[in-house]
Protein backbone atom coordinates (compact mmCIF):
# COMPACT_ATOMS: atom_id res chain seq x y z
CA UNK A 1 0.00 0.00 0.00
CA UNK A 2 2.84 2.39 0.86
CA UNK A 3 4.57 1.66 -2.45
CA UNK A 4 1.39 2.40 -4.42
CA UNK A 5 0.87 5.71 -2.59
CA UNK A 6 4.48 6.74 -3.24
CA UNK A 7 4.39 5.66 -6.90
CA UNK A 8 1.13 7.51 -7.61
CA UNK A 9 2.54 10.70 -6.05
CA UNK A 10 6.13 10.51 -7.31
CA UNK A 11 5.55 13.28 -9.85
CA UNK A 12 4.83 15.74 -7.00
CA UNK A 13 8.29 15.23 -5.43
CA UNK A 14 10.24 17.76 -7.47
CA UNK A 15 11.70 21.10 -6.45
CA UNK A 16 10.04 24.23 -7.78
CA UNK A 17 13.43 25.87 -8.34
CA UNK A 18 17.03 25.36 -7.25
CA UNK A 19 18.88 28.33 -5.79
CA UNK A 20 22.66 28.78 -5.94
CA UNK A 21 23.51 30.82 -2.83
CA UNK A 22 26.09 30.55 -0.07
CA UNK A 23 25.33 29.78 3.59
CA UNK A 24 26.19 33.38 4.49
CA UNK A 25 23.67 34.76 2.02
CA UNK A 26 21.03 32.31 3.15
CA UNK A 27 21.29 32.47 6.92
CA UNK A 28 22.84 35.72 7.97
CA UNK A 29 20.99 38.39 6.04
CA UNK A 30 17.58 39.79 6.96
CA UNK A 31 16.33 39.16 3.44
CA UNK A 32 17.57 35.57 3.53
CA UNK A 33 15.99 34.91 6.94
CA UNK A 34 12.62 36.29 5.78
CA UNK A 35 12.84 34.13 2.67
CA UNK A 36 13.50 31.02 4.78
CA UNK A 37 10.41 31.77 6.87
CA UNK A 38 8.08 32.23 3.90
CA UNK A 39 9.34 29.89 1.15
CA UNK A 40 7.39 26.88 2.40
CA UNK A 41 4.04 28.69 2.03
CA UNK A 42 3.82 27.43 -1.57
CA UNK A 43 3.58 23.85 -0.24
CA UNK A 44 0.35 24.71 1.58
CA UNK A 45 -1.47 27.00 -0.85
CA UNK A 46 -4.38 25.67 -2.92
CA UNK A 47 -4.04 25.62 -6.69
CA UNK A 48 -6.45 28.59 -6.87
CA UNK A 49 -3.97 30.90 -5.11
CA UNK A 50 -1.90 32.60 -7.81
CA UNK A 51 0.40 34.21 -5.23
CA UNK A 52 1.11 34.01 -1.50
CA UNK A 53 -0.25 36.62 0.90
CA UNK A 54 2.00 39.59 1.56
CA UNK A 55 0.74 40.12 5.11
CA UNK A 56 -1.15 38.27 7.84
CA UNK A 57 -4.83 37.52 7.17
CA UNK A 58 -7.48 39.94 8.45
CA UNK A 59 -9.30 38.85 11.60
CA UNK A 60 -12.76 38.79 9.99
CA UNK A 61 -14.56 38.97 6.61
CA UNK A 62 -14.77 42.28 4.76
CA UNK A 63 -16.68 43.94 1.94
CA UNK A 64 -14.54 43.56 -1.16
CA UNK A 65 -16.95 45.42 -3.41
CA UNK A 66 -20.19 47.28 -2.95
CA UNK A 67 -22.17 47.74 0.24
CA UNK A 68 -21.66 50.07 3.13
CA UNK A 69 -23.13 47.36 5.35
CA UNK A 70 -21.91 45.92 8.60
CA UNK A 71 -20.41 42.58 9.61
CA UNK A 72 -21.01 41.63 13.25
CA UNK A 73 -20.94 38.71 15.70
CA UNK A 74 -18.07 37.04 13.84
CA UNK A 75 -17.01 33.66 15.24
CA UNK A 76 -14.68 31.05 13.81
CA UNK A 77 -13.31 27.60 14.46
CA UNK A 78 -10.88 25.38 12.60
CA UNK A 79 -13.43 24.26 10.01
CA UNK A 80 -16.23 26.84 10.27
CA UNK A 81 -17.03 30.53 10.48
CA UNK A 82 -20.28 32.33 11.14
CA UNK A 83 -21.37 35.93 11.31
CA UNK A 84 -24.28 38.29 10.76
CA UNK A 85 -24.15 40.80 7.94
CA UNK A 86 -26.35 43.72 6.94
CA UNK A 87 -25.99 44.52 3.24
CA UNK A 88 -27.20 47.95 2.10
CA UNK A 89 -26.69 47.26 -1.61
CA UNK A 90 -25.40 44.30 -3.58
CA UNK A 91 -21.95 43.40 -2.27
CA UNK A 92 -19.12 40.93 -2.58
CA UNK A 93 -17.89 39.66 0.77
CA UNK A 94 -14.44 38.15 1.04
CA UNK A 95 -13.41 35.70 3.75
CA UNK A 96 -9.89 35.34 5.15
CA UNK A 97 -9.92 31.69 3.96
CA UNK A 98 -8.26 30.03 1.01
CA UNK A 99 -10.75 28.11 -1.11
CA UNK A 100 -9.92 24.44 -0.64
CA UNK A 101 -12.31 21.73 -1.90
CA UNK A 102 -15.17 21.20 0.54
CA UNK A 103 -15.81 24.78 1.71
CA UNK A 104 -19.49 25.75 1.54
CA UNK A 105 -21.18 29.08 2.32
CA UNK A 106 -24.78 29.38 3.50
CA UNK A 107 -26.73 32.66 3.84
CA UNK A 108 -29.88 32.31 5.95
CA UNK A 109 -29.55 28.52 5.57
CA UNK A 110 -29.41 28.56 1.75
CA UNK A 111 -26.25 27.66 -0.21
CA UNK A 112 -24.42 30.58 -1.81
CA UNK A 113 -22.17 30.26 -4.84
CA UNK A 114 -18.55 30.98 -3.97
CA UNK A 115 -15.84 32.39 -6.16
CA UNK A 116 -12.06 32.24 -5.73
CA UNK A 117 -11.08 34.29 -8.79
CA UNK A 118 -9.17 36.98 -6.91
CA UNK A 119 -5.57 37.95 -6.20
CA UNK A 120 -5.07 35.36 -3.42
CA UNK A 121 -7.63 32.65 -4.22
CA UNK A 122 -9.72 33.54 -1.15
CA UNK A 123 -13.39 32.60 -0.75
CA UNK A 124 -15.66 35.40 -1.97
CA UNK A 125 -19.42 35.47 -2.47
CA UNK A 126 -22.14 37.88 -3.56
CA UNK A 127 -25.10 38.95 -1.43
CA UNK A 128 -27.99 41.26 -2.32
CA UNK A 129 -29.71 43.87 -0.17
CA UNK A 130 -30.80 42.49 3.22
CA UNK A 131 -29.75 40.99 6.53
CA UNK A 132 -28.12 37.57 6.59
CA UNK A 133 -26.81 34.96 8.97
CA UNK A 134 -23.82 33.52 7.16
CA UNK A 135 -22.35 30.10 7.96
CA UNK A 136 -19.21 28.76 6.33
CA UNK A 137 -18.39 25.07 6.75
CA UNK A 138 -15.63 22.78 5.57
CA UNK A 139 -17.32 19.54 4.50
CA UNK A 140 -15.47 16.31 3.89
CA UNK A 141 -14.63 15.35 0.33
CA UNK A 142 -14.47 11.65 -0.63
CA UNK A 143 -10.66 11.74 -0.61
CA UNK A 144 -10.56 13.47 2.78
CA UNK A 145 -13.01 10.87 4.17
CA UNK A 146 -10.86 8.02 2.82
CA UNK A 147 -7.74 9.58 4.35
CA UNK A 148 -9.47 9.99 7.71
CA UNK A 149 -10.60 6.34 7.65
CA UNK A 150 -7.11 5.14 6.77
CA UNK A 151 -5.71 7.20 9.65
CA UNK A 152 -8.33 5.86 12.05
CA UNK A 153 -7.68 2.23 11.13
CA UNK A 154 -3.92 2.80 11.29
CA UNK A 155 -4.19 4.20 14.84
CA UNK A 156 -6.50 1.38 15.91
CA UNK A 157 -4.09 -1.17 14.39
CA UNK A 158 -1.14 0.41 16.18
CA UNK A 159 -2.97 0.42 19.52
CA UNK A 160 -4.07 -3.19 19.03
CA UNK A 161 -0.50 -4.20 18.11
CA UNK A 162 1.00 -2.44 21.16
CA UNK A 163 -1.58 -3.94 23.53
CA UNK A 164 -1.01 -7.42 22.12
CA UNK A 165 2.75 -6.99 22.35
CA UNK A 166 2.49 -5.79 25.96
CA UNK A 167 0.25 -8.76 26.81
CA UNK A 168 2.78 -11.18 25.24
CA UNK A 169 5.65 -9.54 27.16
CA UNK A 170 3.78 -9.90 30.45
CA UNK A 171 3.21 -13.63 29.79
CA UNK A 172 6.88 -14.36 29.23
Amino acid sequence: MILSVVSFNLSFFRPEKILKITDTEKLFSAKGWNKLQTDAIFDYLPIYAPQPPGSPAPQQPWFAKGSEGQIKNFQKGTNWEKFDVDVESEAIIKLPLFDFPGWQVFANGKPVEINHQNELGLIAFRLGLGSYQVEVKLKNTPIRTAGNLISLFSWLGLIFYLLKRKKNLLRS
